[in-house]
């Protein structure tokens, strides 16, 4: 409904392989760990009204912890 557009920057890419990577089970890791942390954090802030309509959301790589940080719409 808020027209949302999501940026992943490179070293959140990073991050995000390097703790869901296994070898032995393809892309089940990797699409349990998006859903438990990045959808999880996405989801508190459109729950906590900490989005605008139109805007960007950004995941990034903070200290080894991922982050989503909005950006508005110009």
């Amino acid at each position: 409904d808020k027209q949302l557009d999501l940026d992943i920057t490179d070293a959140a890419k990073q991050a995000i392989v390097d703790a869901s990577y296994d070898p032995s089970f393809g892309a089940r890791p990797l699409k349990r760990f998006l859903q438990r942390k990045v959808e999880t954090l996405i989801g508190r802030m459109i729950i906590a009204g900490e989005t605008h309509e139109g805007s960007t959301l950004i995941v990034d790589e903070d200290g080894g912890k991922l982050v989503v940080t909005e950006q508005l719409a110009e």
